[in-house]
């Protein structure tokens, strides 16, 4: 995985990408060594809390989750909607404004949040526009248009920030030839980040679509990196960067799948690489990459600057898990408050409660009986299952 150094006003060392037009720190919070072994057990779960969605609206694919003053915002990239509900799970309102009027977006791509002017900010890619609703009313405010076709959006600090791996779409407009750009809240002044190489701008794959991580505060992954960059509305710096042993072949792997193509190679797939759910919360980091057609999963302790638990599997349950009073556990995909955020779709634990060992364990280990009734109810238009978890370390 190439190993970039940030140096103020100075392009990164690689063919691929350069970062222009920066105010940058040369400052690393972590760095974070990955082994090839596994690390620790399952054993690392303190609690989770079930969040049981209601069902007046049925969520096909969670896109993203955000959690803002108690009431969870989630994105249904399957239906197009944005759906809120309370912090227990009850369903308070939705934006499912498709069309093609002046209040109404053709595709839901992505979406943020304005924490100080309280708005719900929605990316419509198909209609290639920015559409504002406020937040205490659900009504829609206004609508801007952009002229690029980001893949992602996200807000921090009065700014907006676009993912922009594709230039396939506008050959000729060099300025948009960046993965990263920001505007203001009006899109009236612009910086632009990460020079895209034509051959990497026109490489239809893309391991990291959503771009943007919320955690502490707003984080940014350029795909085929293995740096994680804080994002402020003045700045951008290291804020973890992640080496992964007997990965000294990725650059040329890398360029590799881009003559072929495709990222679906032997060389790049012997490769670590497809850093996905980054997470991270005062104690903690966490994030899942690929190596050898499996996903690994990692826990860094920032307390310890090291790396707690590394498996390429983790239980979803168990007689320990199941001890503590914890039925099923997912790895987090998202990360709120001090919470790591999981899904449990109806797949999964629709399996699970057609195996007979698992409800005899249940029934016998957990003490709450009100949600293993609950979860005994659940069927094919239930919503996926949330779980918020805190970790022992």
């Amino acid at each position: 995985m190439r190993i970039l150094l940030i140096l103020c006003f100075v392009t990164f060392i690689g063919c691929n990408q350069t970062i222009n037009e920066s105010k940058l720190s040369d400052t690393i919070s972590y760095e974070i060594e990955v082994p090839l072994g596994q690390i620790g057990n399952d054993n690392f779960i303190k609690s989770a809390e079930y969040i049981l969605l209601d069902q007046e609206y049925l969520i096909g694919k969670i896109g993203r989750i955000l959690f803002f003053e108690n009431v969870i915002y989630i994105h249904d990239e399957m239906t197009d909607r944005l759906i809120a509900f309370s912090r227990k799970g009850k369903y308070l309102f939705k934006i499912d404004e498709k069309g093609k009027g002046p209040m109404e977006y053709l595709k839901l791509t992505d979406f943020t949040i304005d924490k100080v002017g309280k708005f719900i900010l929605i990316y419509d890619s198909y209609g290639h526009k920015i559409l504002t609703f406020s937040i205490d009313e659900h009504k829609f405010v206004e609508e801007q248009t952009i002229d690029f076709h980001p893949t992602a959006v996200a807000w921090n600090e009065n700014s907006l920030f676009f993912y922009n791996p594709y230039t396939i779409n506008y050959p000729r407009e060099d300025k948009y030839h960046y993965s990263l750009i920001v505007m203001s809240d009006e899109l009236k002044s612009e910086k632009r980040y990460f020079k895209i190489s034509e051959n990497l701008g026109s490489f239809m794959s893309n391991p990291n679509p959503k771009g943007f991580f919320y955690g502490k505060g707003l984080y940014f992954l350029n795909r085929f990196e293995n740096v994680v960059y804080s994002l402020t509305k003045d700045s951008i710096y290291t804020y973890c960067e992640i080496n992964f042993q007997n990965n000294e072949d990725f650059d040329s792997a890398l360029d590799d799948a881009i003559s072929k193509g495709t990222r679906d190679t032997e060389r790049y797939n012997q490769c670590a690489s497809d850093i996905q759910n980054f997470c991270e919360n005062e104690n903690l980091i966490t994030f899942n990459y690929k190596r050898n057609s499996k996903q690994h999963s990692v826990i860094f302790s920032k307390q310890k600057n090291e790396i707690v638990y590394h498996s390429f599997s983790h239980a979803i349950t168990s007689l320990s898990l199941n001890s503590d009073n914890i039925p099923v556990f997912t790895f987090p995909s998202f990360a709120s408050e001090n919470y790591f955020i999981s899904e449990l779709s109806f797949e999964l634990l629709n399996l699970l409660l057609n195996n007979k060992k698992f409800i005899e364990s249940m029934d016998e280990k957990i003490t709450d009986k009100d949600l293993i009734n609950k979860f005994k109810k659940f069927d094919a238009n239930s919503n996926p299952v949330l779980i918020l978890s805190k970790f022992k370390f």
